[in-house]
């Protein structure tokens, strides 16, 4: 297989895999009763530790106003 061959196999591959964690993140979410944002919102809040909604607005490029709803 040549270099260009792998490097596409690999990223079909890496694809495969992030939409299949987005889609079991998702599903565990619905699951427990929470939104998929908000499934997202407390993974970072577990890897950053308290945020402000100013800096989880920028981390998800969400509006402020959007990360307080």
């Amino acid at each position: 297989m040549d270099d260009d061959a792998l490097r596409a196999e690999i990223s079909d591959e890496l694809l495969r895999f992030i939409a299949g964690v987005v889609l079991f993140s998702n599903e565990v979410a619905k699951r427990i009763g929470l939104g998929p944002s908000d499934s997202q919102f407390l993974g970072l809040l577990r890897l950053e530790g308290p945020l402000t909604p100013g800096r989880l607005a920028e981390l998800t490029g969400l509006t402020t106003g959007t990360v307080t709803g």
